[in-house]
C-alpha cells in the first residue's frame, strides 16, 4: 500500500523523490499554517487517488518565492 501511495503522490507532484517533496512547503491561505508538500497529500483509498488536504493552496518554494498550488505548479 505504502509504494502505491509513493508512486501516487510522486504523479501529482511532478517530483522524483521524497527530498524534493518535503523541502517544498504549501500554506493554508486561510489560517497561514504551513506544512511540507509531502505531509498536504492524503491517499484516498476509496478512489485510489491522491488528495491535497483542503486549503492548502499557495506553494512555498526553496527560495522563499509563492505559487499557487495547479497543475502549471507540477510541470514547472
Amino acid at each position: 500500500m505504502f509504494f502505491k501511495m509513493r508512486q501516487s503522490i510522486s504523479a501529482v507532484t511532478g517530483f522524483s523523490s521524497k527530498a524534493e517533496e518535503m523541502d517544498t512547503m504549501v500554506e493554508n491561505s486561510s489560517t497561514g499554517e504551513t506544512m511540507s508538500l509531502y505531509d498536504a497529500y492524503n491517499y484516498n483509498s476509496e478512489t485510489h487517488e491522491v488528495e491535497i488536504q483542503p486549503g492548502y493552496d499557495t506553494v512555498i518554494k526553496r527560495d522563499g518565492t509563492r505559487k499557487t498550488l495547479d497543475d502549471n505548479f507540477r510541470y514547472e
